[in-house]
């Protein structure tokens, strides 16, 4: 199905994509480069782990963590405290934001990074590790999440595979530090008391060694990568505070003119450039879209209703290309043909093995016949470099060929690796296994083959399944959606690195094939089912999961067109149109208030003197360049223009009647009144007067339809207010910005009683 595209795509598609975009908009690159620290982490703290295991000075210290089966659970540990915390950071990001809420995983990750690197016993080891995971979780969630929302479309795919760029070189800087750290003191532990601390096999005896101390390799080799990664942490917590908090997190939380101010520094035009107005539009029919959508949910189903409503059809096919979750539902006929075919990524990632690779590389290496450990880690920091390397084309490339020829090529290459290495394995694994030296070369082609599996995950399946995760999702939905995305994704992580290492030891050459089944699936999967998401907007792929005739309600539909129209998008083809509609809107707005001043004013140019207000009418072009609407909506003028001229005078006593009074009794002329002027004093006095006029609005038109055009209509007569009086009487000196969301609040209170 062709996913067809908005104003903002069109328009965005013709613009650079991949590096040639980046250089051209160095801000957004910056900004999504500096929040892949907390991806840095994340690949650092899943590289860290395997070369420390083989570490002797470790495996003195802790003997009991040497067991296959007590090490999977160990390594895993920190992928179930990541499904913990990416399920409930889509809660966290959504309440607090996604930029605060990267800083509360970052105080969560360093008390876990602290445990583990001070551990003196493997309990202690164990909690850091869950609670570091935690805080990854919630990295792994929010990250890639801010970084598709700050996104322009064109960049979307590049600027969110830096997520996995990052994830590839903090495992290539643990692998590489371990490995330059195992020389501390020496490669061996040399236990004091013992002369020859190795068992036939050359395997260090780390029980009989165990309670001597190690006159060679120091504790600083392990303790100190395990440590270092807190550094990364807190220059990310404090970078965070120069950053720009989510344009669509803003929409969300109806402060517009915030959304509007940072969606235009990053896009690096001006506020009131066609293509802004047009993307902030957007955005805001996707937001009052799912508000009304989740209100009716509630109302039915209460408070859960929103993450129920994840696994309603339309939404549940999301969730089963995200997850790669088959559950019961797929068999329902009105299910069936939607949701089977979308089925496989997230589970499809991890069973295609990488990190099996990752968690157990050292190990990995050490049966195919070689037994030094400065060999195998050596072997494994190659992993790590190829790794970041070939994450590269995804950066570069991915928004120029799209999303599913990467997966498909990917999956591809990584089936042909995964073959070629059960076949050489399972014909020498019996001649390595008598550690003998035997067939080397075909241990090195072993280990060539995994390091080509790295190289096809690494510009495929790292990057771009989670790119993909971050676009399938609606506005309103997108957090609490890619939560358990990530979530699941942790918890098949936890059950690979449980389950890896009893795997390798039982059925050798069999892993590589189980792993070759899952990518041959994966690519299949992609390859018949999953939509092409490239220089689509975020708002604009809701029509593929929700816009044809078999799987959205017609009802909906009718909600989306009346949004769009209500607030100017219906019929927009081209930024331009922004521009025409806005010179008609001038047009007729100026014959409204030429017949307000021919028939309402004693004198041209001001208020009837009987209302009390000495305030001139406002000119309606100043209204329109002034506003900080994007877009003002026709209505909300008109509506504005005539209930002033037959408002009388508000007789209630209320904080906003007397803040009205006290506002146009002060004359800003007057040194001693200038100074009781406030941003306060002014919402206020806008709230009263746009609360009069939505009654007589209501009067003569009706009462809107819902409580968001209500919101809106206050909204629009309170902002203009405060413009037509700032520009006015020359209050310059007041934050404009700051009265409108003080105003804003006030009359939501209002309107929010009203329905």
């Amino acid at each position: 199905m062709v996913v067809s595209q908005s104003v903002v795509g069109r328009t965005n598609a013709e613009k650079p994509h991949g590096l040639a975009g980046m250089l051209k908009n160095p801000y957004v690159f910056m900004t999504c480069a500096f929040a892949s620290l907390g991806c840095i982490m994340y690949g650092y703290d899943q590289g860290v782990m395997s070369p420390v295991l083989v570490m002797e000075n470790f495996q003195n210290h802790f003997p009991g963590l040497m067991g296959s089966t007590i090490q999977g659970w160990l390594v895993s540990a920190l992928e179930l405290g990541a499904w913990a915390g990416a399920l409930f950071n889509g809660y966290l990001a959504d309440r607090i934001s996604r930029k605060y809420s990267m800083m509360v995983a970052v105080v969560v990750f360093t008390l876990g990074s602290g445990l583990q690197a001070g551990a003196q016993t493997p309990a202690y080891f164990f909690a850091g590790r869950i609670i570091g995971g935690l805080g990854i979780g919630m990295f792994s969630h929010v990250i890639p999440l801010y970084q598709a929302e700050i996104a322009p479309p064109e960049l979307r795919g590049s600027l969110v595979s830096l997520q996995q760029l990052s994830i590839t070189i903090g495992t290539a800087v643990a692998f590489w530090l371990d490995y330059g750290m195992q020389f501390v003191g020496g490669t061996t532990c040399n236990p004091e008391g013992l002369s020859d601390p190795y068992l036939a096999d050359g395997s260090f005896d780390y029980e009989t060694a165990h309670g001597h101390t190690c006159l060679g390799q120091k504790t600083i080799a392990w303790r100190f990568p395990l440590a270092l990664q807190i550094l990364f942490a807190w220059v990310l917590f404090f970078g965070m505070f120069f950053f720009p908090f989510s344009p669509r997190w803003l929409m969300s939380q109806h402060r517009e003119e915030e959304a509007t101010i940072a969606l235009s520094k990053l896009r690096r035009l001006d506020p009131n450039d066609p293509l802004i107005r047009a993307e902030v539009l957007e955005i805001k029919a996707a937001v009052m879209f799912d508000e009304e959508s989740d209100r009716e949910a509630v109302a039915v189903g209460g408070k859960l209703a929103p993450w129920k409503a994840l696994f309603a059809p339309n939404m549940f096919k999301r969730l089963v290309l995200g997850c790669g979750m088959l559950s019961p539902l797929l068999w329902l006929p009105s299910a069936k043909a939607n949701a089977r075919r979308r089925a496989g990524m997230m589970i499809c990632q991890q069973f295609t093995g990488i990190n099996a690779v990752l968690y157990y590389a050292p190990q990995i290496f050490a049966s195919f016949g070689f037994s030094s450990s400065k060999q195998t880690l050596l072997a494994t920091g190659v992993t790590g470099i190829l790794q970041i390397i070939f994450t590269l084309p995804a950066v570069l490339f991915l928004d120029k060929f799209g999303r599913k020829t990467f997966l498909i090529i990917g999956a591809a290459g990584m089936f042909c690796c995964h073959i070629v290495v059960a076949t050489v394995e399972g014909l020498y694994q019996d001649d390595w296994a008598l550690n003998e030296g035997l067939y080397k070369a075909q241990g090195w082609v072993a280990i060539a083959f995994i390091w080509l599996f790295a190289v096809n995950f690494a510009y495929s399946w790292g990057p771009v399944s989670w790119v993909l995760a971050q676009e399938i999702f609606p506005n309103s939905a997108r957090s609490r959606g890619v939560s358990i995305v990530a979530s699941t994704n942790w918890m098949f992580n936890f059950v690979i690195g449980l389950t890896t290492k009893d795997m390798l030891n039982s059925m050798k050459y069999g892993t590589y094939i189980f792993f070759a089944i899952f990518s041959a699936l994966g690519g299949a999967f992609i390859w018949w089912f999953a939509p092409e998401t490239k220089d689509k907007t975020l708002e604009e792929l809701d029509i593929y999961f929700g816009g044809g005739s078999d799987s959205i309600a017609e009802a909906d539909r009718a909600r989306m067109a009346r949004i769009n129209e209500e607030l100017g998008l219906s019929g927009v083809e081209k930024v331009e149109d922004l521009v025409d509609e806005k010179k008609a809107a001038h047009d007729e707005l100026r014959e409204i208030q030429l017949g307000l001043r021919v028939s309402g004013s004693k004198r041209p140019g001001s208020y009837p003197a009987s209302r009390g207000i000495k305030a001139p009418v406002p000119d309606a072009e100043s209204l329109l360049q002034t506003s900080s609407h994007p877009l003002p909506s026709l209505n909300v003028f008109t509506s504005f223009y005539i209930t002033q001229d037959i408002m009388g005078w508000f007789d209630g006593d209320t904080h906003q009647s007397r803040s009205y009074e006290e506002f146009n009794n002060l004359d800003a002329g007057n040194e001693e009144h200038r100074a009781k002027f406030s941003h306060e004093l002014i919402a206020g006095a806008a709230s009263f007067e746009a609360m009069k006029a939505y009654e007589q609005h209501c009067e003569r038109n009706g009462k809107p339809e819902s409580h968001e055009t209500a919101k809106e209509l206050l909204a629009g007569f309170a902002g203009a207010f405060i413009d037509r009086e700032v520009e006015t009487r020359g209050l310059d000196f007041i934050d404009r910005e700051k009265a409108k969301r003080h105003a804003r609040q006030q009359v939501e209170e209002a309107s929010r009683q009203d329905f």
